[in-house]
């Protein structure tokens, strides 16, 4: 339970200068795992830098009736535009106890391996459901195989029913390893994979097989509009998807 928030909804820290030397993260690991209570938000913001991204939170109206209010397990923590890979280890730790945060977005953050694999561990059996981690157009870089194994963990074991990883130089080896990691019993809904060079004919084959046997309801590719072979593909995916949008 995240005390002394009120109905927070939103939480906005991009590109305000986080770092792995700052020491303002030290205070967003105790926010992230909970141990920051009965505090205002003025007092928790005091400890970040100044930037020219205004930091935001969204508060519901407070015309909504309670029962109808959002719960503080839906908070949208979002860490984009910082350089926080490195930090990554830490925060991840911090993850592990958190019970609050819906979605995650680490955008451009210089993440990279190993960073990723401590960010899985901490997301696996966190209230994460949505982990937003495009443009680390770095992210799988010469260690492709040694990534995969936890994404393939977070997408098996997880909760996660929407995973981003747009703008990621992703490959068709990962992106087809992904959908071979979809299985009836993944929570995984959405898969965005757009602006990557990942959408060979191998690749949305083993698309259509994971749709066909699983709870997969989209997934974003960058098709090129010349290959009829590759459009004839994608429209096969797009109809074995929407058999699971009901």
């Amino acid at each position: 339970m995240l005390e002394g928030f009120g109905d927070l909804e939103t939480l906005e820290l991009d590109n305000c200068g986080l770092d792995d030397e700052a020491k303002h993260c030290s205070a967003l690991r105790r926010f992230i795992s909970g141990s920051i209570h009965s505090v205002d938000y003025n007092e928790f913001l005091r400890y970040f830098p100044e930037s020219e991204s205004e930091t935001y939170l969204k508060e519901e109206s407070t015309h909504k009736n309670s029962n109808e209010r959002t719960s503080q397990q839906n908070l949208v923590l979002d860490l984009s535009f910082n350089d926080l890979g490195p930090e990554l280890d830490n925060l991840a730790g911090a993850l592990k106890t958190n019970s609050f945060i819906h979605t995650l977005i680490l955008r451009n953050n210089s993440i990279n391996y190993p960073n990723i694999k401590h960010l899985a561990d901490g997301v696996l059996n966190s209230s994460i459901r949505h982990l937003d981690i495009g443009r680390n157009k770095y992210l799988t870089g010469s260690c492709e195989k040694r990534v995969i194994e936890p994404f393939n963990n977070l997408i098996i074991r997880s909760r996660l029913t929407k995973l981003t990883m747009d703008s990621c130089d992703i490959t068709n080896s990962f992106a087809k390893n992904l959908a071979l990691a979809i299985r009836p019993g993944s929570s995984l809904k959405h898969l965005d994979l757009s602006n990557n060079n990942c959408c060979s004919a191998e690749t949305l084959r083993t698309f259509i097989s994971a749709s066909k046997k699983s709870h997969l309801k989209s997934v974003k590719l960058s098709i090129p509009t010349s290959n009829e072979e590759i459009r004839n593909l994608e429209n096969e995916l797009k109809e074995s998807l929407s058999l699971n949008s009901d």
